[in-house]
């Protein structure tokens, strides 16, 4: 019974934690503010904002560009979702490439149900909780000798610190795939050229607002692939990364 009001309290403290990072509600602020905001630091409220107002200037690519920072910082914020869901209609991205499997989101449900901040929590708090009582176990402390009293009290902390080393690795990962600085989103209608020249062929166009990875950069220009699968060469002041 103990455990389970810890754990109540742990996970309380966790979601408390998740909204104070990113609850942030900057929709006062005007379009230069919000830019010089997302210049400075990284937050899905900022992104989300600068998004609508792209979105109803027109901008579909800078829009997508912000949803989706907005979309990854904040997985499961439905505003978030909804609004690169709707941008990428717009910019005519085939939706079957977003789709994920039930079986997928239940196995990526605990590592995303969180903001970046609160997943690094959850994980510390996890990791000290279950080191911190076992070390009062088998010191013999008076703290210790009330834990060993709790049915089984090794295992839980032993499940404690496990788990808490599962998030923090779960953490790093996430950053990296997060902040991967090959994303990127075109900003406007480009040219694919088989070659880094203005004056190569022209094999296909990218559309505003298509996602694609940056390969490489040659001279001006950015050697991508698209999410719809084109690749080759298009002029650097057409796409922009998601991360500097």
């Amino acid at each position: 019974m103990k455990i389970k009001t810890v754990a109540t309290y742990i996970i309380f403290f966790v979601s408390v934690c998740s909204f104070g990072f990113a609850g942030n509600n900057n929709s006062y602020l005007q379009k230069d503010e919000l830019i010089e905001l997302a210049n400075t630091i990284r937050n899905d409220r900022v992104y989300y904002n600068l998004g609508v107002i792209y979105y109803r200037e027109g901008e579909t690519g800078r829009a997508v560009l912000n949803f989706k920072r907005a979309r990854l910082l904040n997985p499961y914020d439905n505003l978030n979702k909804d609004a690169l869901n709707e941008a990428r209609r717009v910019a005519g991205a085939p939706s079957y490439i977003f789709e994920t499997s039930p079986i997928q989101d239940v196995l990526l449900f605990p590592f995303t149900v969180f903001s970046m901040n609160a997943l690094v929590a959850v994980g510390i708090i996890f990791f000290l909780s279950g080191s911190i009582a076992l070390s009062f176990v088998f010191v013999g402390t008076p703290a210790g000798e009330f834990l060993s009293r709790i049915k089984k009290i090794k295992i839980w902390c032993a499940v404690f610190i496990i788990a808490g080393m599962v998030y923090i690795t779960a953490s790093i990962i996430r950053h990296r795939v997060v902040f991967d600085r090959s994303q990127a989103v075109a900003v406007e209608n480009a040219r694919i050229f088989q070659l880094p020249e203005e004056d190569a062929s022209v094999i296909g166009m990218l559309d505003e607002g298509i996602e694609c990875r940056i390969e490489s950069e040659n001279g001006g220009f950015f050697l991508i692939r698209s999410i719809d699968n084109k690749f080759g060469w298009v002029i650097a002041d057409n796409i922009e990364a998601l991360w500097e």
